[in-house]
């Protein structure tokens, strides 16, 4: 388990997703922090002390690729995983999962959020034990 020094950010707008990402995310000692949207999102990825980021495709008028190119100043920058919705993995989109890992993306996780995908992307990061 790790101390509250661990700094999760929940960037996800969906009520269920956030609560999953607080109640998980408290269990494994870490801090959540919750931004929905694209400035207070930016603001914390400046944080120096985040571990780890649950982030969107897009926010207001900031998209996900704005948001790599800011984390990926940071020597330390945090792992972020895109969480994609039903709407972006249509077939007639472009494959923007594919677009972010490119551009420094962790990973993604297919919508909807989960218990077993959430503790999958925290063990993957060896912020959790399962």
């Amino acid at each position: 388990m790790h101390d509250m020094a661990t700094r999760i950010l929940c960037g996800l707008r969906d009520t269920a997703s956030v609560r999953l990402v607080r109640t998980i995310g408290r269990s494994i000692g870490a801090r959540v922090i919750v931004a929905t949207d694209g400035e207070s999102v930016a603001r914390q990825l400046a944080d120096e002390r985040l571990t780890l980021a649950f982030l969107e495709l897009k926010y207001d008028e900031t998209d996900i690729f704005e948001l790599l190119a800011l984390a990926r100043r940071r020597p330390d920058a945090p792992e972020i995983i895109l969480v994609t919705t039903e709407d972006s993995n249509r077939p007639d989109r472009p494959d923007y999962a594919d677009m972010a890992a490119m551009q420094g993306a962790s990973g993604t996780i297919d919508a909807p959020l989960s218990r077993e995908k959430l503790l999958g992307a925290l063990q993957r990061y060896r912020l959790a034990r399962v």
